[in-house]
């Protein structure tokens, strides 16, 4: 993977999403520089991450439903809240567009749904995305304040998601169930060993 790919992929962005969707993107890319300065991320593979996040967001749902279950991608309840196709689609996309290791981009698939035993990749880049600092609900000092603790910002990104989609009145994702329990495990964990 060299850098010039991600340059590849930052000009494709450009050319297939919205201006406020390529801003956000840009947001989690200057989030996402300042969790790789804290944490031992590798800077390439989250910048490429980053960059296809979102790359699906404003893709049609149906072409895509269709590769992701001809790549056994699909579930139900992915197929029935289409939200949730992009991540799966970018990640496909990575692979197969972009010749990426599946391990790389993996990350991408997660930004979403959140997973049971996360990575510290997972966390950084779903923190990002949740958190990102031209988002409405935050900024900059919230996200700083975010990052102190992955663990913790990760259960709260859950918590308002899990509410928004019960709200909605939609089916809750299996993996964001598993991610919330696995969650409050590794924080009660690191509680008791205080």
């Amino acid at each position: 993977m060299s850098p010039d790919l991600t340059v590849q992929i930052r000009n494709s962005l450009k050319q297939r999403v919205s201006s406020p969707r390529y801003d956000h993107i840009m947001g989690v890319e200057r989030a996402m520089d300042h969790l790789c300065g804290r944490y031992e991320l590798d800077a390439l593979q989250m910048k490429t991450c980053v960059l296809l996040h979102d790359y699906c967001r404003e893709d049609s749902v149906k072409p895509w439903i269709e590769k992701l279950a001809k790549a056994n991608l699909l579930d139900e309840i992915t197929e029935q809240n289409p939200v949730l196709v992009h991540a799966k689609a970018a990640y496909l996309l990575g692979q197969e567009k972009y010749s990426l290791e599946k391990s790389w981009v993996e990350p991408v698939a997660w930004h979403t749904t959140g997973r049971l035993e996360m990575t510290l990749e997972d966390m950084a880049l779903f923190v990002c995305d949740a958190f990102e600092p031209s988002r409405e609900w935050s900024s900059w000092e919230i996200f700083l304040e975010k990052s102190e603790n992955l663990l913790e910002s990760v259960r709260e990104s859950l918590v308002s998601k899990l509410e928004f989609t019960i709200r909605r009145g939609k089916m809750i994702h299996p993996h964001s169930i598993e991610a919330w329990n696995w969650v409050c495990s590794e924080l009660s964990k690191r509680e008791c060993a205080k």
